[in-house]
């Protein structure tokens, strides 16, 4: 019995201890540097070059561009800009919002293209071009609450919606090319409603279709509905919902299809290529008519070539160097997120918010976990993709210098940087010459050293 109680004793001290030791680093999790942390870099004594911009969002009057001036020449010069990104950076959202306004003022980009599925932005579309504030609140309950993922996102459609309204002489447009991730919200809230307008068409048939989900017989099930549909020149609740524009989601849902089942890579980069640049998709705007694109980094790789006929894998590579409309007018910006706050995702459960991205769920439970623990501060930045090297100290330090400021670090002062690394240490040397590799890749690259996080929307209805 000694023995036994003993043991019960042994375990309780080890889950306390355990408890008491809990730190930062066993969620993958590290601080932001102190002033005096930062200060301690290898590049402290060299000039660097950059320009700041603000953290702020787009204000009311579309005005707030005074930072953003040296895309002038870049709004007359290039008929497509791309901005790619860190994902879940709210700064990131306000740079990309304020950038894209400045373009339009400075010259004209009537159509913007996310890194979001195509079959829901037609109804974002459908929003932005309303002109009365009653039809538009109604719609965006009746319909967008199922489909916005961020209070991001909701707030720039709503920028989108008013400069249409102030600015009739050039009134903007949104797509979107990426695959069908949330293709059972696609089947059940476009699709089947659809699907229910055919004629003799039962709604118990047209169920039996939608419940075979992404499969092979899914595919083959519904040619037979659709060739009817087209016959019929059926239109849904809205009057963009029409045969071409649900051939073309039945499409972009094969290619989901094909990259889930098959390579995720290689269909989904084809797929976002083919939307981008096919007349059934964007292909005919984007030939006419100046665009941005914004997504993900790696998309947006307008500088660099893939070998053997591989630049299809980054809407940047192809659109730049394969697609001649375009080949040769383009203008990339990067911009690298280094630290993330919780913010109000301290307040909200993941399950009762709206779809959200793996990597997403995943950076949200860790730090809600750590703050859970009294280790984390909701409104202090952490570095959850981190490194711990001089470069990240060297922006910290800027930060600390600039507040809620972004840096775009001018050309001449990464080769600065290299010959100071370069007689640092050969790891530092290393790693300045990876990060200055990727910044060649764009025309710009920006930091932004601290961001709170994208704020996932509570589920609709609740």
């Amino acid at each position: 019995m000694n023995k036994f109680i003993t043991l019960v004793l042994c375990v309780i001290t080890s889950s306390v201890f355990g408890q008491e030791k809990s730190k930062l680093s066993d969620y993958n999790i590290a601080s932001f540097y102190t002033p005096e942390e930062a200060k301690a870099n290898a590049f402290s004594e060299v000039p660097v070059s950059f320009s700041t911009l603000s953290y702020h969002d787009i204000n009311d009057t579309y005005t707030n561009i005074d930072d953003l001036k040296w895309l002038q020449p870049v709004a007359r010069e290039n008929k497509v800009v791309m901005i790619g990104e860190t994902h879940y950076s709210r700064v990131t959202s306000n740079l990309r919002n304020r950038i894209f306004f400045a373009l339009n003022t400075y010259d004209y980009f009537p159509l913007i293209i996310i890194e979001s599925a195509y079959s829901f932005t037609e109804f974002t579309n459908y929003f932005i071009h309303l002109s009365d504030d009653v039809k538009a609140r109604e719609f965006f309950h009746q319909e967008l609450s199922k489909l916005v993922d961020t209070e991001e996102d909701s707030i720039f459609y709503e920028q989108l919606r008013q400069w249409n309204q102030t600015h009739p002489d050039k009134p903007v447009t949104i797509g979107a090319t990426d695959l069908e991730w949330g293709w059972d919200d696609m089947l059940t809230y476009i699709l089947q409603p659809y699907l229910y307008g055919l004629e003799g068409v039962s709604k118990t048939k047209v169920d039996e279709v939608i419940d075979l989900g992404q499969s092979d017989a899914f595919f083959e099930a519904i040619k037979p509905l659709m060739d009817q549909a087209r016959a019929q020149n059926l239109v849904g609740k809205y009057p963009f919902i029409h045969p071409d524009y649900i051939s073309n989601v039945i499409t972009n849902f094969q290619s989901t299809h094909y990259a889930l089942s098959l390579s995720i890579d290689y269909y989904r980069y084809q797929a976002i290529t083919r939307n981008l640049t096919d007349d059934r998709f964007y292909g005919s705007f984007i030939r006419e008519q100046k665009a941005v694109l914004h997504g993900g980094g790696n998309h947006m790789t307008s500088r660099f070539q893939y070998p053997m006929g591989g630049n299809f894998m980054a809407e940047g590579s192809y659109l730049n160097h394969d697609f001649q409309p375009t080949k040769g007018k383009t203008y990339s910006l990067m911009i690298k997120t280094m630290s993330y706050e919780l913010d109000a995702m301290s307040e909200r459960n993941l399950e009762d918010c709206m779809r959200q991205g793996v990597q997403y769920r995943k950076m949200v439970t860790r730090m809600r976990n750590a703050f859970d623990q009294g280790i984390l501060q909701k409104d202090q930045p952490y570095f959850i993709f981190y490194q711990r090297n001089d470069l990240e100290k060297l922006m910290v330090e800027l930060s600390y210098q600039h507040p809620q400021q972004a840096f775009r670090i001018l050309a001449h002062s990464w080769d600065r940087l290299q010959e100071q690394a370069n007689v640092s240490s050969p790891e530092l040397s290393n790693i300045i010459d990876r990060a200055h590799n990727t910044a060649k890749k764009y025309d710009e690259y920006i930091f932004v050293p601290a961001s709170p996080l994208v704020v996932a929307r509570w589920k609709a209805g609740e």
